[in-house]
């Protein structure tokens, strides 16, 4: 009943060998990560289906920041805003304890909070895309970030070629370019709170 040189001898012995080791191979292999859709989530303010953004932040009538230059410089976003403007102001009607951003071509998603009762402020909002954009993206990060992108054309659809990875990288060199704040789009299908930031050149 040994394995020796005549065990695989037979169609049917062979058959069951690859079978077992095809088995095997499935059981040792790690599994493929498929990013899930989020679920929708309700408002954080009971009878409100979608809060109205601050001019600031909408995508028709934002301040076009370059969060790049941001980021470069370590500054806060907010401090390239004209004076005139009120950074201070409610980033939403009515406001929010916190806003979801997520982005097109990175997977980590974005939350400002409010320090507060009145709600996130445009400026909190704005200072939190640039500390997240600012953050630092190791090899491993890099990684699976290039692999989720490769897959299912996202860097196509984002509009962007895949940058190669570097020591020092942030999760904006990740963009190749497109980090100039365009607005915020409110995200219905994922949730009242969460909306998804538009960049462009």
């Amino acid at each position: 009943m040994g394995g020796g040189p005549g065990f695989y001898s037979t169609p049917q012995r062979r058959a069951l060998a690859s079978a077992s080791m095809a088995v095997a191979g499935d059981l040792l292999a790690p599994p493929t990560l498929e990013r899930v859709r989020p679920i929708a989530l309700p408002s954080q303010l009971p009878g409100v289906d979608t809060a109205i953004l601050h001019p600031l932040l909408a995508r028709d009538t934002c301040i076009r920041i370059s969060l790049a230059a941001a980021v470069a410089s370590k500054r806060r976003v907010s401090s390239d805003m004209d004076m005139d403007l009120d950074a201070n102001a409610p980033a939403t009607s009515p406001g929010l304890p916190s806003m979801t951003v997520v982005c097109k071509g990175l997977p980590w998603v974005i939350t400002a909070h409010a320090a507060g009762s009145g709600g996130v402020t445009v400026r909190e909002v704005l200072d939190a895309i640039r500390d997240a954009f600012g953050m630092d993206v190791d090899q491993m990060q890099f990684d699976d970030w290039r692999h989720d992108m490769t897959k299912g054309r996202q860097a196509v659809d984002a509009g962007f070629t895949l940058a190669a990875y570097r020591p020092g990288m942030t999760r904006a060199d990740l963009l190749a370019g497109r980090t100039k704040f365009a607005g915020l789009v409110s995200s219905a299908d994922i949730g009242g709170d969460v909306w998804t930031l538009e960049l462009e050149d």
